[in-house]
């Protein structure tokens, strides 16, 4: 039997194949899938955002707090003195500050320490002392025992 020339089976054939409005709700439901993406897109994009913007408020209210804790600490007397003395090694009249310093911790930067005679700084004007603490500052690596220049060396433009 020749299964081409059967009749039921062309019509089976025939009912399995896409009719036009088949088609059109096909392409319809697309459009819409397709059209609704962008939105969808957009409100997630969105919700992510107010999320990290949640995120960095909280952060933003525990800094304040912290601020204002601060605040208040610096409101009190003794706290202010106490951060002079630890921060700015400053002693009330008619006390003496002693800084001890640890020989392992210092290293090489108290030994490349350079120190200006007193009489050097009492015999120059104020703003030649001020140049040789720059200079002084400004040679932290120089070899021990070097010599210190009274000026800056000029740059050449060779």
């Amino acid at each position: 039997m020749n299964t081409s020339s059967d009749p039921k089976r062309s019509v089976k054939q025939l009912a399995n194949l896409p009719t036009g409005r088949g088609v059109i709700l096909g392409l319809t439901l697309l459009v819409i899938v397709a059209s609704m993406a962008l939105p969808a897109r957009t409100l997630l994009q969105q919700r992510l955002e107010i999320a990290q913007l949640e995120r960095e408020n909280t952060q933003m209210l525990a800094d304040v707090q912290a601020l204002r804790e601060q605040v208040v600490r610096w409101n009190d007397q003794a706290y202010v003195i106490a951060q002079a003395r630890e921060r700015l090694h400053l002693v009330m009249p008619g006390e003496i500050a002693y800084v001890v310093l640890d020989p392992k911790e210092v290293g090489e930067d108290a030994l490349r320490t350079q120190f200006v005679l007193a009489e050097s700084i009492t015999t120059n004007p104020w703003y030649a002392n001020l140049w040789q603490s720059a200079v002084i500052a400004g040679l932290g690596d120089a070899p021990m025992g070097g010599k210190l220049p009274k000026t800056l060396p000029v740059e050449s433009n060779n």
